[in-house]
């Protein structure tokens, strides 16, 4: 197969893969998540306040927390009242949903705050996390955890909440689950959430916004092979080195032993003839496996 022929079916096979994304894909959601007036509307409804106002927003917005590790939130907004909010995306169950949600809300945290302002000035974080499946398996919508103290249950507010929606809840008689069956399939659309829904419409059905998806999917694709491709390249290396250096303790310990045996002649040989020495490694040290390093 020629390499045109190789580039046309990949892309024919990306085409038939944006046809099956919906806002609940990270591919899909960080194109979406470039719109203000989309993320206000899903917030609107998530948070329950309609008159909540997005004044700023960044999809795939990365940042690093203090010992240098990135990480990209899928959309970080700042509402109109100061508040800073996270929306996550997740179509699989992964190893600790709400550790996750931990660890992105703390380095969050950390860079909201200003070098020599104290605390008060630090703004209220919001982690919101939609998944395709049900974190706490209650068959709830919404979850909004809150700190409590143990007694009494009386709610302490500390300017960090969390909320998780469940985008699989059997429950459609609410604008919650209404809005997540727009995320969630393939043909649904809903007039109530006309951002969400113009903007799936458009990325789903007509050519301009299918070749942008495609365009995205094959770059998403390309950075993938990319990275592959520079691990590969690091495991080589740190191969190299590691035979490298077994070689040398091979060399190292062969010549201990002709020192030892008063074989002079033969240290100078070894280190001008390749298959000498290889021949006095095997005959002296015969019960060493291959790789591994004579004691």
């Amino acid at each position: 197969m020629s390499s045109k022929e190789e580039k046309c079916k990949k892309t024919k096979r990306h085409k038939k893969t944006v046809k099956e994304l919906n806002p609940i894909d990270d591919l899909m959601f960080s194109k979406m998540a470039e719109s203000r007036e989309f993320c206000q509307e899903i917030l609107q409804v998530i948070l329950n306040d309609y008159d909540l106002r997005v004044i700023k927003n960044t999809s795939q917005y990365s940042i690093r927390n203090l010992k240098g590790r990135s990480v990209i939130l899928d959309a970080k907004c700042k509402l109109g009242d100061g508040r800073i909010v996270d929306i996550e995306v997740q179509n699989s169950s992964d190893d600790d949903p709400q550790r996750r949600v931990r660890y992105y809300g703390s380095v969050l945290t950390a860079n909201s705050l200003k070098k020599r302002k104290n605390f008060k000035t630090l703004p209220d974080i919001c982690m919101v996390y939609i998944s395709k499946f049900d974190v706490f398996k209650k068959n709830l919508n919404v979850y909004y955890v809150n700190r409590t103290i143990n007694g009494i249950s009386e709610v302490v507010y500390n300017g960090y909440e969390e909320v998780y929606v469940n985008a699989v809840c059997s429950d459609t008689t609410n604008d919650i689950g209404q809005l997540m069956q727009v995320f969630v399939k393939d043909k649904e659309y809903n007039d109530k959430f006309p951002f969400t829904s113009g903007l799936k419409r458009t990325f789903k059905e007509t050519e301009e916004g299918r070749k942008e998806m495609t365009d995205l999917l094959e770059e998403f694709y390309g950075d993938q092979l990319r990275a592959q491709r520079k691990e590969t390249r690091e495991k080589v290396k740190k191969a190299r080195i590691q035979a490298k250096m077994e070689g040398q303790n091979e060399i190292a310990s062969l010549c201990t032993k002709l020192y030892n045996e008063n074989r002079g002649e033969d240290i100078k040989r070894i280190n001008e003839d390749f298959e000498y020495r290889k021949k006095l490694l095997e005959e002296m040290f015969p019960q060493e496996k291959k790789g591994e390093c004579p004691a």
